[in-house]
This record gives structure tokens, C-alpha cells and sequence, in this order.
């Protein structure tokens, strides 16, 4: 049985610094060496969807400070948010719903994507099953582990091991490990990029 877990709908601290806004919606990559716009799937934006890779969402990357973020057109900064701290970057237009930034350190250090005008190169978006994901990446897609709370969750990398490995990560925040294996017909629900570490593929609150 599969129970739906509100708290994925927030972003967790991953520094103590970072400032995140509380979203209704969240992203994803591709696999290296594809075309960025061949397979994408046409979203409501009538410039179709915000691309998610490993470490970037858009033309925002893992590591950017706040001043280079906001030099990409991409962002809103400082956006008032009560009760909760103001928000450091938000996304503009209608892409403030689609996902979250987290900046420590004036550094953006993790991105979370929940909205469905969110998609990687290769055409998987939010509410994409674990059968398209394991088509779209095959055996560069790690096996599922849990994650978040106590669900299930895929990873992807790019590069070497250490600090510079950009990593994107899928949730499927209604299937709970607790129920059994992952299966090829759950849904994904929220896609996060980092760089260096595996993002943990949580929202929560503030």
C-alpha cells in the first residue's frame, strides 16, 4: 500500500545558512552526450520546460554565488516570505512554483524541483514512472535506496568521485519502503541536484 507523504511538498537544512521557500511543486538530468533539445516534452510555459541536469537547473549551477546566480535573468532576490525567512533566490515568473533554491554561504548548494514544467534532456519530468526513468538513464541509474522519509529514491552522477561530482537525484515520495520494492509503475514526485554529495531528496518547511 502506498501512502502519501505530505512533508515532501518542503525543503530540508542541508547548511545552516541556506534559506529555501516553501513550494507547492520540484527536477532531474540527462545522460551525457544527448542533445539537450531533442527529446524534451513541450510543457505549459510557452517556452517549454526549465531543463534539469546533474548540479543545474536552468543555466543556474551547484557552487554559483548569489551575485552570478542572479546575473543569469533566472531570479528574484531577497523575496519576502513570512513567517519563514525571505527567500535568497527565487525563481521568476511561473517558475517561483516549479522549485526551490538552498544557498549557504552565498553559494547555491542544492536545488529541488517539484512542478511539472521541469524536465531533463531526455524527457523525464514529475509524475514520470520508474519504468521511463530506467529507459531514459539504463545502467547509469543507481539501484533504489531509501531516502527522504523512508521512500524510495534513484540517483545519477557526472564526473569522478569527490567534491566536483554533479549529482541528480528522483524521489518517489508516495511509494514507502516500508511497502515493498520500488516498482516500474510509481511515480516520481521531486527531482534534486548538488554537487559532491547525493542530494537528500528532502523539503521541509522553511
Amino acid at each position: 500500500m502506498h501512502r502519501t507523504l505530505f512533508g515532501v511538498t518542503t525543503l530540508a537544512l542541508v547548511a545552516p545558512a541556506f534559506v529555501a521557500a516553501t513550494t507547492t511543486s520540484a527536477a532531474a538530468d540527462p545522460s551525457a552526450g544527448l542533445d539537450d533539445g531533442a527529446h524534451v516534452w513541450r510543457a505549459a510555459s510557452a517556452k517549454g520546460p526549465r531543463l534539469v541536469r546533474p548540479a543545474k537547473i536552468g543555466q543556474a549551477k551547484i557552487g554559483m554565488t548569489v551575485e552570478e546566480a542572479m546575473a543569469t535573468g533566472e531570479f528574484k532576490q531577497d523575496v519576502p516570505n513570512p513567517p519563514c525567512d525571505p527567500i535568497k533566490l527565487q525563481p521568476t515568473k511561473s517558475y517561483r512554483t516549479q522549485y526551490v533554491v538552498s544557498v549557504a554561504d552565498d553559494r547555491i548548494v542544492e536545488m529541488n524541483a517539484t512542478g511539472d514544467d521541469m524536465a531533463t534532456p531526455t524527457g523525464t519530468r514529475i509524475y514520470s514512472t520508474y519504468r521511463r526513468i530506467e529507459r531514459d538513464y539504463g545502467a547509469a541509474l543507481s539501484k533504489p535506496r531509501e531516502v527522504g522519509y523512508g521512500q524510495w529514491g534513484v540517483y545519477l552522477h557526472r564526473g569522478k568521485k569527490g567534491p566536483n561530482r554533479r549529482w541528480i537525484g528522483f524521489l518517489f515520495g508516495e511509494a514507502l519502503v516500508e511497502d515493498g520494492a520500488l516498482g516500474r509503475n510509481d511515480i516520481m514526485t521531486l527531482m534534486g541536484v548538488t554537487k559532491g554529495k547525493r542530494p537528500p531528496l528532502m523539503l521541509d518547511g522553511c
